[in-house]
């Protein structure tokens, strides 16, 4: 999909959300508690190859 927003939605906008990984990296976090083990890779912003790259080397997750 990001691939396609890349090549046919120059304009559109993404923003990636991880559930599941062992780190938890998120704003809300500190400011409400909670959302362990959910991280924010990319926030909004248009789709651009180093996002496709960072995609591609996302691992498998292993954290519940």
């Amino acid at each position: 999909m990001a691939r396609n927003k890349l090549i046919y939605g120059k304009y559109d906008e993404v923003g990636v959300v991880l559930f599941g990984t062992e780190e938890t990296n998120n704003e809300l976090t500190n400011e409400v508690g909670g959302y362990e083990h959910v991280a924010v890779l990319q926030h909004i912003k248009v789709v651009d190859a180093d996002l496709i790259k960072a995609l591609e080397k996302l691992p498998r997750g292993t954290a519940n």
